[in-house]
């Protein structure tokens, strides 16, 4: 049994990360993978893209996607980005020049066809983009164990009730991911509560814009609502 004065809990990092995750402005666990994203792009960028391994996976695997691409053209590093895409561009042109000189050897019949997609972008059998494979790695390990921390340990449940959310996909991921659902249930219930408050904020907002109570002043918690709902909603 895993408690707050018990010493076990502290032999799982993700206890405490989860705990430093919650805020009021977010999805824990969304916390937690950005701070992973963070991690993984700064190790790239000061010693793992020096590994002969790491290169070769990203290439194999078609770069990142779009979303984790510009994350790290955010970090403005322009060797890390040489590397990655000179051999993504030299891997596509020879894939393209293929192409081509296949629709020229097959003649009139295939004037005018599109190029298609081809070897050297991802090369089969390889998962796409070597960040979000590291998310969706660290969403299976830790969702599961938010259940049990929640039923188990006094300190977790108390800190979740007072400052934790779970966006929506995260919450039914919970669900889809535990397999003792009664675990699961106080803390949905929790986070039901959580939403309706939200909510509440939400419709504020809408009121306040009628011209009728439009002079009427907004607390905190309405004037960030808006970004939240996103945030809870989308998982962002």
């Amino acid at each position: 049994m895993i408690s707050g004065k018990n010493k076990e809990a502290g032999k799982d990092p993700h206890y405490f990360a989860l705990l430093e995750c919650m805020d009021n402005d977010g999805c824990m666990v969304c916390r937690l993978l950005e701070r992973q994203v963070e991690r993984i792009i700064d190790s790239l960028r000061y010693e793992k893209i020096d590994d002969f391994e790491v290169r070769r996976s990203i290439h194999q695997s078609g770069g990142f996607c779009r979303e984790h691409a510009l994350q790290v053209l955010e970090k403005g590093d322009p060797l890390v980005h040489a590397i990655i895409y000179s051999r993504l561009f030299e891997q596509k042109a020879e894939a393209l020049r293929l192409e081509v000189n296949l629709i020229r050897r097959r003649g009139h019949r295939n004037r005018g066809k599109r190029l298609e997609s081809s070897g050297g972008f991802r090369e089969d059998g390889v998962p796409g983009c070597l960040i979000c494979q590291a998310e969706r790695e660290l969403e299976k390990r830790v969702l599961p164990l938010i259940p049990i921390f929640f039923a188990q340990d006094e300190a977790f449940r108390d800190a979740f009730k007072v400052s934790g959310h779970l966006c929506v996909p995260h919450l039914e991921a919970v669900f889809a991911y535990s397999k003792a659902h009664s675990e699961v249930k106080d803390i949905i219930s929790v986070q039901i509560e959580k939403y309706a408050i939200l909510a509440n904020h939400l419709r504020e907002i809408e009121r306040k814009f009628d011209y009728r109570y439009c002079g009427e002043a907004s607390c905190e918690e309405e004037r960030k609502a808006w970004k939240l709902a996103v945030a809870l909603w989308t998982g962002n």
